[in-house]
């Protein structure tokens, strides 16, 4: 059936997309990971486990941390368009990518970014990219549509600074992740990553400058906002995602010159530092405790806020510490 198509394509994506990022990576550029145990431990053991689930093989994979039953959030800093799925590449056996694709992660997506016409639409939909609408807060679709996946055991990656960011300067990380962490059925093991070199490989093209979407409600776009058509006909995306067409009003160069301006750089020296597992399970459970306790919508709705705030903000702590040891070596 059309869900079996759906598997099928959405597995050769994930599979062709992470081998070759893994060659591009392994063989094209000069990286070097800082404590490799501690993603081995978390994020390849999950991968490694999620795949015996949905092949029915009893028994956990040894020698990892994460109990068998947790999902994982991975978070990083976010410096080149292609950090995802480059990051992965480097740092995932090419294995993985060929006998375990379904269980490589999930992740939230820019629309104007990602969406921008129908082929694009399909492509990063099949490879579990999840339209994100920047700007739009923590009660937008793909929020619930994560909080799914997290509910489903799967693996999210997030970029909580929110965009593209090549200064040194790390943005403060939003609250969507701490939604994110507080809000699943099962609290998600927090692995944290910074990665730097990823903006030698691809630097931001000259010609673009940050803009938030703006979701139109004219059906004629205008010319000075970026308008984003929601279709949720037959052709809508699976697992309740929408079909997302992206008209971007970015600047447009002669094409060649912008291919010439976007190509990858080879031979970069890209250094990954991979950060200690946050388990957030207390803080969580405190919020639980405090919301039974409160019988007043909006004093649950501010404990609930206070609560996502302080787990992005722990997040970022995590973030900017290992920025500063990238800083030192």
């Amino acid at each position: 059936g059309i869900n079996m198509m759906h598997r099928v394509l959405s597995g050769a994506v994930l599979s062709a997309t992470g081998s070759a990022s893994y060659l591009f990576m392994n063989m094209l550029q000069r990286v070097q990971i800082h404590n490799y145990g501690a993603f081995h431990d978390i994020v390849s053991n999950f991968v490694d486990n999620h795949a015996r689930k949905v092949s029915g093989a009893r028994g956990a994979v040894s020698g990892g941390t994460l109990p068998p039953h947790r999902p994982i959030i991975t978070v990083s800093n976010h410096s080149c368009n292609a950090d995802d799925p480059l990051l992965w590449g480097a740092l995932l056996p090419l294995r993985h990518f060929l006998t375990h694709p379904h269980a490589i992660r999930w992740v939230l997506g820019a629309q104007e970014v990602c969406f921008t016409n129908k082929l694009l639409s399909h492509y990063f939909t099949l490879g579990q990219v999840i339209p994100c609408i920047r700007g739009q807060g923590l009660m937008q679709p793909a929020v619930g549509t994560a909080l799914e996946k997290l509910n489903q055991g799967e693996w999210v990656h997030v970029f909580p600074e929110g965009r593209v960011n090549q200064s040194d300067t790390l943005l403060k990380c939003r609250w969507g992740v701490g939604k994110l962490v507080a809000m699943a059925e099962t609290t998600p093991i927090v692995l944290p990553l910074y990665h730097h070199g990823m903006q030698d490989i691809i630097p931001l093209d000259p010609s673009y400058v940050y803009m938030p979407p703006i979701i139109s409600s004219s059906s004629s776009p205008s010319n000075l906002t970026n308008t984003i058509a929601l279709s949720s006909t037959a052709s809508s995306l699976q697992d309740g995602q929408p079909h997302v067409t992206v008209t971007s009003s970015r600047p447009k160069g002669p094409l060649l010159e912008r291919i010439w301006r976007n190509m990858p750089s080879v031979n970069k020296k890209v250094d990954i530092y991979v950060g200690k597992p946050i388990d957030f399970m207390e803080e969580v459970s405190q919020l639980k405790k405090k919301c039974k306790e409160e019988e007043g919508l909006d004093r649950i709705d501010m404990l609930q806020k206070q609560t996502f705030s302080n787990i992005a903000a722990r997040i970022e702590v995590e973030l900017r510490r290992l920025q500063e040891q990238a800083k030192g070596t």
